[in-house]
């Protein structure tokens, strides 16, 4: 039996915002199979789906104000009861990005069309995690078990901060994998389970260590002159718009606009086409193959 509860906000004393919320336990939720299906099979038992965030037409222009205030609420009551993961369906556009601002992740290559609504969306997720700097921090600070971005999002290693100096710090997140410094490179050593081997990997990057975590810096082979040059050429007002991920058509440079720059020039490409045309490669995994 698929159960779904309705929450409501309120405003003078009649409904304004409305949210739908199902749980992966009691059966498939929508759009299920456009999500990654080692997530549900793993997490079944503690995700939460939370979709259809919708506002009577009266308060349209009032959703801003009362989604969060609901969406906060959903995952209390989703936390008390046990669950640690919100896994929905996002319309590309405007709540793309208030789940964004919400401290949601998108899922990598998650574009799809709705079948129902026939609307451009987008996977997002996000982990009862403390850690990160959600708008619901608070609701998870309160419990000792929550899942945590490493377990959701498998990776080397996770930087969370930075040092005096601004360099992201880049702690281990599992203890399969260990960084191996040698004359400056990063090396990878990998702990094959299955086989019982140990593998070693170049990653052509270079670190230094920093405590107990790493500082990675990116080859200056990997980097294209001219492509430096034309980082180097961008002042602050131009790193506000864009965020770093170009492109080269027919022999020109186009730039990723942020998903809050909705004005373009002829070089410049707005979020979620810049994704459409070639992928979310910045979440890209190592290929161990």
């Amino acid at each position: 039996m698929r159960i779904l509860i309705y929450f409501a906000c309120t405003f003078n004393e009649e409904p304004a915002v409305s949210l739908t919320v199902t749980f992966a336990r009691d059966g498939k939720l929508d759009c299920e199979e456009f999500y990654p299906i080692e997530l549900i099979d793993r997490y079944r038992n503690i995700i939460t789906s939370a979709s259809k965030l919708c506002a009577v037409q009266k308060y349209e222009c009032e959703i801003n104000r009362f989604a969060p205030r609901l969406t906060y609420q959903v995952w209390s009551y989703a936390y008390n009861i046990g669950d640690r993961l919100d896994i929905i369906n996002v319309k590309e556009g405007l709540m793309s990005k208030y789940y964004l601002r919400m401290g949601y992740m998108l899922v990598e290559n998650s574009f799809f069309i709705h079948p129902k609504w026939q609307t451009n969306s987008h996977v997002f997720l996000l982990p009862a995690d403390s850690t990160i700097n959600s708008y619901f921090k608070d609701i998870f600070l309160k419990g000792q078990d929550d899942l945590s971005v490493a377990e959701v999002d498998a990776a080397c290693f996770m930087g969370m901060d930075r040092n005096i100096d601004g360099d992201i710090i880049y702690y281990p997140v599992t203890d399969n994998i260990k960084a191996v410094l040698k004359d400056g490179k990063l090396l990878l050593h990998q702990h094959d389970l299955e086989t019982n081997k140990e593998r070693l990997f170049d990653t052509d990057e270079f670190a230094a260590e920093y405590n107990d975590a790493i500082l990675i810096h990116n080859s200056r082979e990997r980097l294209n002159p001219a492509t430096v040059a034309l980082f180097n050429s961008f002042d602050n007002n131009k790193w506000r718009r864009y965020t770093g991920y170009i492109a080269m058509i027919n022999g020109n440079y186009h730039m990723q606009l942020r998903s809050n720059v909705s004005d373009y020039t002829t070089n410049e490409i707005v979020f979620w086409e810049f994704c459409k045309l070639y992928g979310y490669t910045w979440l890209n995994k190592p290929n161990w193959s």
